[in-house]
């Protein structure tokens, strides 16, 4: 936030105007020591190692609007992963202090998303998975396909950033 101290002239009149807050617009990061944390909190829920990358694009898809923020970032497989859901609900175990809103809930047959929130910070949570190349059929194409464990790629991310 910038101070601004403004003198107004006022019918002709020069009057010194109070001290205003000015917010920079969209979202901006989360301290990085937050961000930190979060991942460790993340690594500890699911048993894997998480990946950390800062002033990265951020965009709420509720409101439409953006900024920077972080993001915690791993992988894995379905011998690692069950459920997207299940991932989704032990990363919100994990986050506490940060409370879901629910207009961030998303899911489908492929993933599951939220959004949490403490104070000004939001995090968008997703899991998701896809089928490994080296699969032997794809469940788009064939609706009979049973996919294998190791054939499912899951992708987890957490964005994180603060208004």
């Amino acid at each position: 936030m910038y101070r601004v101290a403004k003198w107004l002239a006022v019918i002709g009149v020069a009057v010194l105007c109070c001290q205003v807050q000015v917010r920079a617009e969209g979202y901006q990061p989360l301290p990085e020591s937050i961000c930190e944390m979060l991942q460790s909190d993340a690594a500890d829920a699911l048993g894997i190692e998480f990946s950390l990358e800062f002033d990265v694009d951020f965009e709420d898809y509720v409101t439409s609007e953006s900024g920077t923020g972080c993001l915690i970032e791993g992988h894995g497989t379905g011998e690692e992963f069950g459920d997207p859901r299940d991932i989704v609900m032990s990363l919100k175990s994990a986050f506490v202090g940060w409370e879901e809103d629910e207009q961030y809930q998303a899911s489908g047959g492929f993933g599951e998303g939220t959004g949490v929130r403490r104070d000004e910070g939001l995090l968008l949570i997703s899991a998701s998975w896809s089928v490994s190349d080296e699969a032997e059929c794809d469940p788009e194409e064939d609706s009979d396909c049973e996919i294998a464990d190791a054939d499912r790629v899951y992708e987890v991310t957490v964005k994180g950033a603060m208004r």
